[in-house]
């Protein structure tokens, strides 16, 4: 019998605890839905492309082609750059043939590489300088395979 009279006592408790962790959250501004982008997983050199990112913060996105980093090297171009609207952008560009790269902390640039075929990335974020993103935004990334064909 004393069982049956505190069930409802350990709901409510339950219940009180959900929403005010729902409330915390929200007031902290910690994004519940995570951003998401949506754009080919293959494409070949001058190819257009269109990405489309959702869920992210307000700001001035830009898409950049990027080589995975190797030894502090990272080779990027922006391909363009919107405003998000209601959390969402749709970015166009064509896939270059050759890409900057840049070393070190200070990010100098030291010339290009060819676009070859392998694994590339797709980024969305806020620009900062030298194609880096800037923390506190939005970022999202998908990998690409650039191929002959």
């Amino acid at each position: 019998m004393r069982d049956a009279l505190t069930r409802p006592a350990r709901r409510r408790t339950r219940v009180a605890l959900a929403l005010a962790l729902v409330i915390v959250l929200c007031a902290s501004g910690i994004a519940v839905a995570k951003a998401r982008l949506e754009g080919p997983k293959v494409a070949r050199v001058g190819q257009s492309v269109t990405v489309k990112a959702r869920g992210l913060k307000p700001g001035y996105y830009s898409l950049i082609f990027a080589s995975r980093g190797e030894s502090g090297v990272v080779c990027s171009k922006r391909l363009s750059a919107r405003r998000a609207r209601r959390g969402r952008v749709t970015l166009r560009g064509r896939i270059p043939a050759k890409l900057p790269c840049y070393r070190g902390k200070r990010r100098a640039e030291f010339g290009p590489a060819t676009t070859s075929t392998g694994l590339y990335r797709f980024i969305v974020c806020v620009r900062a300088k030298a194609n880096t993103c800037k923390p506190r935004r939005s970022v999202v990334k998908r990998r690409v395979a650039i191929s002959r064909r």
